[in-house]
């Protein structure tokens, strides 16, 4: 079967902005840190989609990032680099060099996301992009022209790319489910609960995530549940 992999969702890695709406969505600095310092003494070691479930790694981590906020340049990719880890980010096709959009619209605080020179620049220093459609919508809501227009789309970038997308709010069919299993897409994540491993339906990947709450101890917690029974 080989090893399990547990893969982390996060956000935002920056203080909590006042007067947000989704708090849960923030990890400031320090914390992260303290959560890399962490993966660091347990050997956690870092994966790419390239190598997801055949590292030959004992303890192989995937750390994932949505939307592509500009704090992730500002402040996580520093951090990851310092410690050693890698990333993949997940892009709002749409919204690059832009603001979180979707969110604004029920009433959140504004966010820049960053935009393509950035991109361009992280994807050359080693960071991994996939797409997290093209405007952030819930899929699960679209008929089928709707969804293929949102998910068969990627980022254009001057490295090459594993194809990968992520179901926003995690919200997908099997509709969707259809979609990307005929395209050229080789991972899809969701914000299903538990580790992955060689079985896991490479189109439902799951993950486990991490909060402005998520404190070292839960993240232990958040692990050792995802090892013991999978969720």
């Amino acid at each position: 079967m080989g090893a399990r992999v547990p893969i982390l969702t996060y956000h935002k890695i920056a203080p909590i902005t006042k007067g947000t709406i989704y708090p849960g969505t923030f990890v400031p600095p320090n914390l992260f840190e303290k959560h890399l310092r962490l993966l660091n003494r347990r050997g956690f070691a870092s994966v790419s989609t390239s190598n997801l479930f055949d590292s030959g790694l004992e303890n192989p981590i995937l750390l994932t990032f949505d939307d592509g906020f500009q704090d992730f340049a500002d402040n996580a990719w520093p951090l990851l680099q310092k410690h050693g880890f890698g990333a993949l980010v997940f892009l709002v096709l749409n919204h690059i060099g832009g603001q979180n959009d979707w969110d604004i619209a029920v009433g959140d605080k504004p966010a820049p996301l960053m935009n393509l020179e950035t991109i361009q620049e992280l994807a050359k220093q080693g960071t991994q992009f996939g797409s997290h459609t093209l405007s952030h919508p819930r899929l699960a809501n679209l008929d089928e022209e709707e969804q293929r227009r949102e998910i068969l789309a990627f980022p254009e970038l001057s490295v090459n790319q594993l194809p990968t997308t992520c179901y926003p709010y995690g919200s997908y069919n099997e509709t969707t489910l259809s979609i990307v299993r005929s395209s050229a897409i080789k991972y899809g994540f969701s914000t299903d609960k538990g580790l992955n491993d060689v079985t896991t339906d490479p189109v439902r990947l799951k993950r486990i995530a991490i909060r402005h709450d998520t404190s070292v101890s839960a993240l232990i917690y958040k692990l050792w549940r995802g090892f013991r029974y999978d969720r």
